[in-house]
């Protein structure tokens, strides 16, 4: 990259644009790490928001938290009960407390709420606050009735849960 030491970036000209030319039909893995744009003419030394890599982890997961079954059996998500023969609700606790409260879920795989027998469906988000999530299933092929306590659990190595708190 062409240095712009000397140069002035001000209101008429201010951008940086950072841009990789790379041949068609191949594939590539960028990493970037440690770049730093600053105003001023003296550069600083790059320094972690937290310090760590695991503290700098615990600070990202306050805006996002996903965890993921990686197993090559079910997973439990978390815990919960029975409402109806067809709704169940459970309660996830994130690792990291979250910044907010999480507004957005997402998900992919198969979920199930295990009482006597499994009832598939699907996952929607309850509410949330600042520590963990209320997630219900609503589904078919539960025996179970009100106020039936089991687990609630995700297909091997395809299931996920995300929990968005940006602003």
């Amino acid at each position: 990259m062409p240095s712009i030491a000397g140069k002035t970036i001000d209101n008429t000209n201010s951008s940086l644009i950072f841009t990789l030319i790379m041949p068609v039909n191949t594939i590539y893995q960028v990493d970037l790490w440690g770049i730093q744009v600053e105003q001023g003419s003296v550069a600083t030394v790059f320094v972690r928001a937290g310090g760590d890599i695991a503290s700098e982890t615990a600070l990202a997961q306050r805006y996002y938290y996903r965890t993921t079954n990686t197993l090559s059996a079910s997973a439990v998500f978390g815990s919960g009960m029975q409402q109806t023969t067809t709704l169940a609700w459970a309660y996830l606790k994130f690792s990291q407390r979250m910044r907010m409260a999480p507004t957005a879920l997402e998900s992919a795989g198969t979920f199930q709420f295990v009482t006597t027998a499994g009832a598939t469906g699907t996952v929607t988000f309850g509410s949330a606050n600042d520590d963990g999530a209320y997630i219900q299933l609503t589904g078919t092929g539960g025996t179970g009735g009100q106020g039936g306590v089991g687990r609630f659990q995700g297909t091997a190595g395809t299931s996920y849960l995300g929990f968005s708190a940006e602003i």
